[in-house]
């Protein structure tokens, strides 16, 4: 008996696949699904997936879609593009990280959403909702250098074929404001901060490039000894580079050495480096000096103070960053 597990038990699903891979093969092609509703067969082909009930999944009609139990069914009302379903095995389906984007854009917020994107296109992973609540330092749990689920690319061509769906136009929407590449928590919240709209508790700054390699020539790398720097936000047109400076790192003298001879390669590359602290994240008077003087070296004169609820909407972002997933 074959079912489609979707929504959020299918994002839990792949939140749980990036900490410890699973066989999973993508079904290019669902010409006619016959995805079952679900029955206590069904309960047992689920058991090993390590899933909290009750798990979403999806039903053919309205008539089926009233949840009992171990479930919550879905109807998704349209056929399904090219991309949507993974075969676990054992007759278990289970929706496409991108399909789930979609789906999940009825039930968040823009800010919830692109929070959670971001991980997902990033090469990080925060530790699961139900085993720790995640505050603004990078907790010992999150892993790091693994490859990201999908990508802005794959992402805009999926929701491009997905139109119909519900939760297309939002999807889209949010889709904006997304960028790949972020490497930790704390970079994807600067990048929010700095870069959302004013209504969403932003600055609106232009989008920079995030983690880009930036090589040194060899005048440079012979005296440095790296070949390459990598920079948290950068926004090349104008040279300008933001850092986070985590006190999470080890200190010392080489901590010191290593960074002062970092901003010295990179100036004489004409880099510009601001570095942000985590005081200065967790205040908003703070983060305010620091937007104002990031706005001013890329030439942007910041317009928050005559948005209209701009303070309510930065400290509803906030709570969304700062607090938990």
């Amino acid at each position: 008996m074959a079912i489609l597990i979707t929504h959020h038990s299918a994002l839990e699903y792949w939140l749980n696949y990036r900490r410890k891979p699973m066989p999973t093969t993508l079904i290019r092609k669902i010409v006619a699904p016959c995805f079952s509703p679900p029955n206590s067969e069904t309960l047992e082909q689920t058991r090993g997936l390590g899933l909290i009930y009750p798990l979403d999944v999806m039903v053919k009609s309205p008539k089926e879609k009233r949840s009992q139990g171990y479930f919550r069914n879905h109807v998704i009302g349209k056929p399904l593009p090219e991309g949507s379903v993974f075969d676990t095995g054992n007759e278990v389906y289970v929706a496409s990280p991108e399909l789930c984007f979609i789906q999940l854009s009825n039930y968040l917020t823009v800010p919830q959403l692109l929070h959670l994107s971001m991980e997902l296109c990033g090469t990080y992973s925060l530790p699961l909702p139900d085993t720790h609540v995640v505050e603004m330092l990078t907790d010992p749990k999150t892993l790091f250098d693994i490859p990201p689920l999908y990508t802005t690319t794959r992402l805009s061509s999926f929701i491009d074929k997905a139109i119909g769906l519900q939760g297309q136009p939002n999807a889209a929407k949010a889709l904006r404001y997304l960028a790949d590449g972020s490497a930790s928590p704390m970079e994807t919240i600067l990048y929010l901060l700095l870069t959302l709209p004013y209504k969403l508790g932003g600055y609106a700054l232009p989008k920079p490039q995030l983690n880009p390699r930036i090589n040194l020539p060899d005048a440079i790398r012979l005296s440095s000894k790296h070949e390459y720097y990598k920079c948290d936000l950068y926004w090349p047109d104008f040279k300008l580079a933001v850092e986070y400076d985590s006190d999470l790192h080890h200190t010392g003298p080489s901590r010191l050495a290593s960074d002062s001879m970092r901003r010295k390669d990179l100036a004489l590359l004409g880099i510009k480096v601001v570095t942000v602290t985590r005081q200065e994240v967790r205040y908003i008077e703070e983060f305010n000096k620091t937007a104002l003087l990031i706005a001013k070296l890329l030439g942007i004169r910041l317009r928050n103070n005559e948005a209209a609820g701009f303070t309510f909407a930065q400290a509803e972002l906030r709570k969304v960053l700062l607090e938990k997933r």
